[in-house]
């Protein structure tokens, strides 16, 4: 016989109270819940693997929802150019990685226009043959 939960009278969907924490919001993963807020609390990294529609990106959410706030950075990963095997780390404030990498020349404009003669002589050989 199905279970009846008195107290949960309501007429229509709009009735229900609904958390404002994602975790709360997720129905029918105890377990799952348990380890992510386990996770949170350790700052600790998880796999989520399952079928599509289990709920994986709904405790993703409510991962990043608990984890406390971080001071965000970007990390770069620079070329060395004593040792190309190690390159060079660094981090920055987060958004100003992209301006240093912008302002960085790309190895295709350190190399030239060997590219462009390239071309040249792809279209040369083409009108002859």
């Amino acid at each position: 016989m199905p279970k009846t939960y008195p107290e949960l009278n309501f007429e229509t969907t709009e009735e229900v109270e609904v958390s404002d924490k994602i975790i709360d919001q997720v129905i029918g993963q105890d377990r799952a819940v348990e380890i992510i807020k386990k996770a949170a609390s350790q700052r600790r990294n998880v796999i989520l693997i399952g079928e599509p529609g289990t709920g994986k990106s709904m405790l993703g959410m409510a991962l990043s929802e608990l984890l406390p706030k971080a001071e965000l950075v970007d990390i770069l990963c620079l070329p060395n150019n004593y040792d190309e095997n190690n390159p060079k780390i660094k981090t920055v404030p987060a958004g100003t990685g992209r301006k240093i990498m912008n302002s960085m020349p790309t190895p295709s404009a350190l190399a030239g226009n060997d590219n462009n003669m390239l071309y040249i002589m792809f279209i040369i050989f083409g009108v002859l043959s």
